[in-house]
This record gives C-alpha cells, sequence and structure tokens, in this order.
C-alpha cells in the first residue's frame, strides 16, 4: 500500500482544497465520501469552525498521497475517518496499520493537534464479510492507539437496531453513507472530545509491515536499506522537513 494519486478531476479536487491549506480551525476533517457528504449538512457541527479535507472515493493510500504532497491547515483538533474503501482490497491488519501511518503522518505535520481517530463505521444492511472485517479493524485500532498519542473513537451502539440492522434514522439505504441524522450523531461525539486535553505529544511504534508496504517519500536507495531490517519487530516515524518522514 503506498501513497497513490487518481485520476485529473481528483487531483482538481485536491488542488482546490490545497487553497485552505494557509487557513486555521478548530476542525479538521481527512477522510473518503463519508466525511465529504457532511457538506450537504453544514449546520449538523453546529458553529463548529471547521475545514472539511474529505474526498469521495478515497483510500487510505490516496488520503496518504494528499498528505504527503500537499499542506494541511493548522488545527486544534483532526478527526480521521478513512479505510472503509480498502475492505476487500487489503486485510483487516494493513487497513488498521494504513489509518496509524496515515495519523503518524499528520501528527508529524501538525504536531500540537489533538488526533482523533474513528473506527470504521458499520456497514451493509445485514451481516456479511464486510461487517467482520470493520469489526476486525476497529478491535486493532482500539488496541493500537491505547496508548494516549491518538484518541480512537468507538462507532457507537446506536447505529444499530435490536435486531442487527443499521439504524435508518443515521443511513442511507445504501447501508454505507450516513444522512443528516448520522452527522448529528457524529457532533455528539465529536464536540466532547475536542475540548479535552491534548494526548501526550510522543510517537508511538508501528509494526515494521507497514513500513514495508508504505511509501513515505524517502528514495529508492534508502528503501533498500530499510528491507535489509525485515527482521526488526517496530519502527518510529520522525518527522524531517515538509514532506519526508525517515526510520530511527
Amino acid at each position: 500500500m503506498y501513497p497513490e494519486k487518481r485520476c485529473k478531476k481528483w487531483l482538481a479536487e485536491h488542488e482546490k482544497l490545497l487553497q485552505l491549506a494557509n487557513n486555521q480551525t478548530d476542525l479538521l476533517l481527512l477522510g473518503d465520501s463519508i466525511l465529504f457528504n457532511l457538506n450537504r449538512y453544514p449546520d449538523t457541527l453546529g458553529d463548529t469552525n471547521l475545514i472539511n479535507f474529505g474526498l469521495r472515493g478515497d483510500r487510505i493510500q490516496n488520503l496518504m498521497y494528499r498528505i504527503q504532497y500537499g499542506l494541511l491547515p493548522i488545527s486544534r483538533n483532526v478527526l480521521i475517518l478513512i479505510g472503509t474503501n480498502n475492505i476487500g482490497k487489503n486485510n483487516p491488519q494493513e487497513i488498521a496499520d494504513g489509518i496509524i501511518s496515515v495519523s503518524s503522518m499528520v501528527k508529524a505535520r501538525l504536531p500540537q493537534s489533538k488526533i482523533l481517530i474513528h473506527g470504521l463505521l458499520p456497514r451493509d444492511a445485514s451481516s456479511s464479510k464486510y461487517r467482520k472485517t470493520v469489526a476486525l479493524v476497529n478491535h486493532i485500532l482500539k488496541t493500537i492507539t491505547d496508548t494516549n498519542y491518538f484518541i480512537y473513537i468507538e462507532p457507537d451502539l446506536q447505529q444499530w437496531t435490536p435486531n442487527g440492522c443499521l439504524n435508518p434514522n443515521f443511513y442511507f439505504k445504501d447501508g454505507l453513507h450516513l444522512i443528516k441524522g448520522g452527522y448529528v450523531y457524529l457532533n455528539k461525539v465529536i464536540k466532547p472530545l475536542m475540548k479535552h486535553t491534548s494526548p501526550v505529544n510522543t510517537l508511538p511504534t508501528v509494526p515494521l509491515s507497514a513500513v514495508l508496504k508504505l511509501s513515505f517519500g524517502v528514495s529508492p536507495k534508502k528503501q533498500k536499506v530499510y528491507k535489509k531490517h525485515k527482521r526488526a519487530t517496530t519502527f518510529t516515524l520522525k518527522f524531517i522537513d515538509n514532506r519526508d518522514f525517515d526510520l530511527l
């Protein structure tokens, strides 16, 4: 899984968002269409000063590209909700590693920001293999983020009905995207967390499998050096400049 760009239309949308990069905000949203569609209901987050960097159809590697080849607005809080479009293309461990790697990239760019990682939202009208993947990814995320470095947000049980279906007050009929009620729910969850003291500013260790599958803009020569250390169990990300990461 490497930082990956998409079509020309997507690049144009990315460049349009970059025009907002010099602004400051209280909440920065990073993700896919689930966050992008919040633009349809601008009143659901009340008076929160926010900038929405969600783009439709994004997978983890697309968000990586946007972070690596772009600037981020200075924000007190950053909400990351990404990964559902990777289901079926990557396994749960790869998806969770990718989400943590994206979050580390953001923290390196915005060291004073509080990073909120929302677990993958429930999806599909009934039981499916995708639902099982969501549950596994969220279990891994909850374990990895239990370090006071990131704030993990567990999807609420209110998103389900007693018979195991998705709450129709939250979801479109596609069993994936949110309607206004779903964004009202997000607001109730996010607002209190934005008031909490920021977690400690110490980069966590991440499984080495992540770095062998994720590119952070290092040169091919350096990548060969890193691959010699496959037996190592962890690595630490360190911010070098506005684009590059390195391994310690």
